[in-house]
């Protein structure tokens, strides 16, 4: 009995996740971009550097905590030759017999002035802010690609429907070619024509469904989704604003939010800091340190404490161009940084001033190829009449058939265009997360 109960709950197991697999998944665009903020391995680099930067700014603030370490030793002096150590003659003997000398002991070293390591303290902090914009940048740009990637994967599908319906209509045309033969008021060219169409309508649709294909692998690896796994996308392939905004306002909000802006802000600040800490290594490093430690023979009570305390300074009097250098290195970077930062303010203008020109173009185009496909659809309806009719020929219907897919076609790209505008001018004014 239990040999034959296992086999069938395996089996059942089997099925079950096979039939999970093969369930599609419903998945919206903001979905989308959260998975892919989630899951992507652009995202997990970036986790790991601001992870590095952290820890280095944590190094660069040890240097002005204090430093306390601990030795203990037991060492066993067999024979000590006085002459080698003292000079010959100054004792009345010249060997020491074996004795063990034992010392545990705490020093302490703490720097109470060094304002090199400050501030080199405070741009490692800078650079650690600059790790953790450097992530949300690509949080920003992770979502971007994937909302990309999920208008691909719609304007694929439309596509795919737009070629089905052409094929549709193909057939129903080749039907009426047909219809029309048999009574003898067409043609064989007629029918010829029309079963060419066919096959040419049927090769679009092959064509587009390996497109949506692509395009659906790409949307799951950019969210990191099984790549078996088939998506049913849930958000609407239309227009959603039929209204652009204004330049200034858009600029204000891009200079506020946007986080390449802040990022070049903080390493601007970092560089400063690192000139400032390669300026002030030619002041003195002072710093105190102490000593406690238990000493004698053996570890045991004959053994006595012993310490001392005392306070060092360090100047650099020459150093051969070292501290120069490190100070023209440091003002380079820091002038490097101010011109990142002030191309990138004008980068952001340019950013939204030409994502608001191409969300405007996007517009105007989904509502030209709308007109176009009414026109394109009402053209088709009066040549299929005239040629039910007897009136029109067989090539006035395939320019009208030719029309009508041309406008489909050209209906789902703009609505893709403008749709990829949309998401460009959300992530020029940095609120691409929002969307």
């Amino acid at each position: 009995m239990r040999a034959l109960i296992i086999p069938l709950f395996l089996s059942a197991v089997s099925i079950g996740s096979v039939s999970a697999q093969t369930v599609p998944l419903r998945i919206t665009m903001p979905q989308a971009i959260a998975l892919a903020v989630q899951n992507n391995v652009t995202l997990r680099v970036a986790k790991a550097q601001s992870e590095a930067a952290r820890a280095r700014a944590l190094q660069a603030a040890s240097q002005l905590l204090p430093h306390l370490t601990a030795t203990a030793s037991q060492t066993r002096n067999f024979r000590t030759n006085i002459d080698a150590l003292e000079g010959p003659g100054l004792l009345p003997f010249s060997f020491l017999p074996a004795f063990s000398t034992f010392d545990a002991r705490l020093t302490l070293v703490q720097e109470i002035f060094n304002w090199s390591a400050q501030e080199t303290r405070r741009s490692q902090k800078q650079r650690e802010e600059s790790a953790r914009l450097r992530q949300t940048l690509a949080e920003e740009q992770v979502a971007a690609a994937a909302g990309l990637a999920y208008v691909e994967a719609l304007r694929s599908g439309a596509a795919i429907e737009a070629v089905l319906a052409d094929e549709r209509l193909a057939k129903e045309l080749l039907s009426l070619a047909e219809d029309r033969h048999s009574a003898g008021a067409a043609t064989g060219l007629d029918v010829a024509r029309e079963k060419t169409r066919v096959a040419q309508e049927h090769s679009r649709v092959l064509y587009a469904q390996v497109a949506g294909a692509a395009a659906q692998l790409r949307l799951a690896h950019i969210a990191g989704l099984s790549l078996d796994r088939e998506l049913r996308l849930d958000s609407a392939f239309a227009v959603s604003a039929a209204t652009v905004p204004s330049a200034g306002p858009s600029i204000s909000e891009a200079l506020r939010n946007r986080t390449e802006l802040a990022l070049g802000r903080a390493e601007l600040d970092a560089a400063d800091y690192s000139l400032q800490a390669a300026r002030f290594t030619r002041l003195p490093v002072v710093a105190v340190n102490g000593q406690f430690a238990i000493s004698g023979n053996e570890p045991d009570s004959k053994s006595g404490s012993v310490g001392s305390m005392g306070i060092g300074l360090a100047l650099p009097l020459f150093e051969g161009g070292a501290l120069t250098g490190k100070i023209r290195e440091a003002r380079a970077a820091l002038d490097e940084a101010a011109a990142r930062l002030d191309d990138m303010t004008v980068q952001v203008e340019e950013d939204v001033r030409l994502s608001l020109k191409r969300f405007e173009a996007a517009l105007e185009q989904v509502q030209t190829a709308e007109l176009a496909l009414g026109l394109a659809g009402s053209e088709l309806e009066m040549a299929q009449g005239r040629f039910a009719a007897g009136v029109g020929d067989n090539v006035e219907l395939v320019n009208a058939q030719t029309a009508l897919s041309v406008s489909r076609s050209t209906r789902v790209d703009a609505l893709a265009q403008y749709n990829n505008a949309r998401i460009n001018l959300a992530l020029a004014l940095g609120r691409m997360r929002s969307m």
